[in-house]
């Protein structure tokens, strides 16, 4: 089955009017939705608002469904980064957690605790497990109990090398076996590409483009996007020209003219005769140049 889960005019403000949530608007049709952005770009903050553990305003729409304002109204079920462990409690008991307060047989907890190579940990408190086995645990719980919605908010960053492949497999096989909508969000544009559908990248609490992988890569529509598959963009002031319907730029000592037809695909033709910022970009599958608005870093040139 083929879920939906939208966000329409979705606002997050704190005290004092600061908004990590800015009209954030998604429609999302598929299995895995990646958020992906840097610290305090909002990531975590659409986690907790779809949770129901922080006030918005707007809605979120699951399968044709708003979404309840409050923790314990949705089938949603959230893994943060800190994977919120018992850590007075036994790797056995943290899995069996969920089925104990349902009055569920913990039959497949144990089942859970050998699929995802616990058994040697079983015994033993969260707090004193290696950092590399503490997702597998918080995975193992969530799995235990059907949910429409599970959200995972940057769980693979204490991990680093051999550790993080190997769990980044596993989210994948996990993830093709759910029936629900999963939101992947993560600082890291690769975990995106490997596990999702789309990817919505976000910037101060508002979507710089949504697309898949290839959209993103391919036609970048600022500068923030363009950095995840270029970090080595370097902008300089150009003015541009257009003749005979190309349009022309100058970066560095080289004069630029870009392929027949680029003119018309100026958003606004004031910018011609303007100062823009221009580099070359190689995150997509050939060179290409970035023109940007100096005042705004989006671009100018429609793809």
């Amino acid at each position: 089955m083929n879920h939906t889960f939208s966000a329409k005019n979705v606002v997050v403000a704190y005290r004092g009017g600061a908004r990590a949530l800015r009209q954030f608007d998604l429609d999302f049709s598929g299995k895995c939705l990646a958020v992906v952005g840097g610290e305090k770009d909002g990531k975590t903050t659409l986690v907790n608002a779809v949770s129901g553990l922080v006030n918005y305003d707007g809605e979120f729409i699951l399968d044709g469904r708003a979404l309840l304002k409050k923790p314990s109204g949705n089938n949603v079920q959230a893994i943060l980064e800190d994977y919120c462990l018992l850590k007075r409690k036994t790797v056995r008991e943290n899995v069996e957690y969920p089925l104990k307060i349902r009055s569920l047989d913990l039959a497949p907890a144990q089942n859970a605790i050998r699929e995802f190579g616990l058994a040697s940990y079983a015994d033993i408190k969260a707090a004193k497990i290696p950092e590399h086995v503490k997702p597998y645990v918080a995975v193992a719980r969530l799995l235990l109990v059907k949910r429409d919605l599970y959200l995972f908010d940057d769980i693979l960053r204490p991990l680093s090398g051999d550790d993080k492949e190997l769990f980044l497999r596993k989210l994948k096989e996990i993830f093709s076996k759910l029936d629900g909508i999963i939101v992947y969000a993560t600082s890291d544009i690769d975990e995106a590409k490997f596990l999702a559908d789309k990817i919505a990248i976000i910037y101060g609490g508002v979507i710089e483009q949504y697309g898949t992988y290839d959209e993103l890569r391919n036609k970048p529509f600022s500068r923030k996007v363009a950095e995840y598959f270029d970090d080595k963009i370097e902008l300089r002031p150009s003015v541009l020209r257009e003749f005979s319907g190309r349009l022309m730029i100058r970066y560095g000592d080289d004069n630029v003219t870009l392929p027949e037809g680029s003119a018309a695909k100026l958003l606004d033709k004031r910018y011609v005769g303007r100062e823009v910022s221009v580099a070359p970009y190689r995150g997509g599958d050939t060179l290409q140049y970035l023109i940007l608005d100096p005042s705004t870093d989006k671009t100018i040139v429609k793809y």
